[in-house]
């Protein structure tokens, strides 16, 4: 049997206590920022054009934690805990992105059914954090206007899941190598992933597949890692900084790298090729530019970096940063929802009920679901949220059965639960799956492409001969006038026309129409 001192594992692990992780300044204020970036973009087109880039914010900072998280554990104990991982994973991501889609499909289907057209795929693809296949597989675009689905937002969520799904099995491989190699894992996922991106725009109409897959938008992820890869410790307290000039360097490469976030997303445009993936590659490198003087070595040497950090800390980012997750998650489908109950309502005005209402729900979730979720468990919080049990503990080592007061606080939380998910279950069932625009467009363009109704003609039977006769007659009185006809009429139209197409052949027969959605 081997001694434990002839074990380098044991050695290792008896030299390197765990110390606390030591939170990274600047990150939370910087969700915030990136948060602001996409309302801005969804609630208020035309103001920030690059909005959407803000996703590429989230995709650097969690690529770089994840990664940091899982070297550390492995420093400290030597393992990593693919079990324990994944389940602070579901525990922190599941029960907020489950919460939101309950209640708003609840109250989608009560404004509109027609907001619930073809929403089971989608439902399942939320919970299961398989939204971007599933909208990839419907067809769907997700710059597609017109016609948005409630949880078009939830693709990134989705891509995130799959990486932390996975990553740890890279990782595992990662810590395998020296060191000063780990970071070439990372960095070649990133030029893979990269590439792949730029192969699928090639000649394609519509970004959506480039843009939502998880293979071809992962290199904002692997730059995160790969940063992860290269630092010295950065969840951990210092006791060295970098050299003053080092860190003033530093610093100043984080104030240019933010800036240039901060143009991307007013200029860069979602509507040009170039920028899957080079803009969005732009941004990524910034970001990355921008974190490596969060880093602790560089924070606490001062300068710039410092400088930055402390603006970037101030309580109000902090507190909207923690809650970005929900703020991201509600703003959608309430733009959603509002947009189709006052489609009049001013696009400020919109944007300032949407906003407030997404950190009212945030903040609900946050208190409520994310934090009793991620530190006590799902099962815990759900049990806590029924009130006590049946047997009530006395305190001198008995229970008793509970009374009608204990009844009463047992059975209304658990039946408003159990009601709860009857409506939204209801609402699953009952779901169409198309709008009535969409089955208006569906039945135009069948009558369009059916035998076109002939337009009534005279008769084409020889007439008599008329007979002369001198008896005077009245003036003639007219007849009743022909239904008018479209022989001679053609109609050329998009999807309104392919609507309207039924119609047009009973009032016009015989009319010409060239439509298209």
């Amino acid at each position: 049997m081997e001694s434990t001192r002839d074990n380098p594992r044991v050695q290792l692990a008896s030299i390197r206590a765990p110390q606390p992780v030591r939170r990274v300044r600047g990150l939370d204020g910087m969700r915030a920022l990136a948060c602001a970036a996409v309302l801005a973009y969804h609630l208020l087109p035309g103001t920030l054009v690059g909005g959407f880039l803000g996703v590429d914010v989230f995709f650097v900072l969690s690529g770089f934690l994840i990664t940091a998280l899982l070297l550390r554990e492995w420093r400290n104990r030597c393992h990593i805990d693919l079990r324990s991982f994944w389940l602070r994973r579901i525990r922190r991501l599941l029960p907020a992105v489950t919460v939101m889609a309950l209640v708003t499909l609840i109250v989608a289907g009560l404004v509109d059914h027609d907001l619930l057209a073809g929403i089971v795929p989608q439902f399942f693809g939320v919970i299961t954090f398989a939204y971007n296949w599933v909208e990839i597989g419907l067809g769907a675009s997700y710059f597609d206007t017109a016609n948005p689905h409630l949880w078009t937002n939830v693709w990134s969520l989705a891509v995130e899941q799959q990486f932390y799904l996975l990553w740890p099995l890279v990782v595992i491989v990662i810590v395998g190598l020296h060191r000063r190699w780990r970071w070439l894992i990372p960095a070649l996922l990133a030029l893979i992933s990269l590439s792949w991106m730029a192969w699928l725009i090639s000649g394609a109409e519509d970004y959506t597949r480039a843009y939502q897959g998880t293979d071809s938008h992962a290199f904002g992820l692997m730059l995160g890692a790969l940063l992860a890869t290269v630092a010295r410790d950065p969840l951990v307290q210092v006791e060295t900084c970098a050299p003053r000039r080092v860190a003033w360097m530093r610093g100043l490469i984080a104030w240019v790298s933010l800036a240039v976030v901060i143009a991307g997303w007013i200029v860069i445009p979602d509507s040009q090729a170039w920028v899957y993936p080079w803009g969005t590659l732009a941004i990524c490198l910034a970001m990355v530019g921008f974190m490596q003087a969060m880093l602790p070595r560089v924070d606490e040497a001062g300068g710039p970096g410092h400088l930055l950090a402390n603006l970037l800390d101030t309580r109000v980012l902090v507190w909207l940063g923690e809650r970005s997750y929900g703020i991201y998650l509600w703003h959608w489908p309430l733009a959603v929802i509002i947009t189709h109950l006052h489609p009049q309502l001013p696009v400020w005005q919109s944007a300032i009920y949407i906003t407030a209402l997404s950190i009212v729900a945030a903040h609900l979730s946050y208190r409520w679901v994310e934090v009793p979720m991620r530190y006590r468990g799902i099962g815990a919080t759900l049990r806590s949220w029924s009130g006590p049990r049946l047997f009530v503990a006395t305190g001198s080592g008995t229970y008793r059965r509970a009374g009608l007061r204990d009844g009463l606080r047992i059975a209304l939380p658990t039946t408003a639960m159990l009601a709860f998910l009857a409506l939204a279950s209801q609402q699953l069932i009952a779901a169409p799956t198309q709008t009535e625009a969409e089955r208006l467009v569906a039945a135009g363009t069948t009558a369009i492409t059916a035998e076109p109704t002939p337009a009534a003609t005279p008769s084409t039977q020889p007439s008599p001969e008329p007979t002369i006769t001198t008896t005077p007659t009245a003036a003639p009185t007219p007849g009743p006038k022909s239904a008018p006809t479209g022989e001679h009429v053609s109609v050329i139209g998009d999807s309104v026309t392919v609507a309207a197409a039924s119609a047009l052949q009973e009032q016009l027969p015989g009319v010409a129409i060239d439509a298209a959605v």
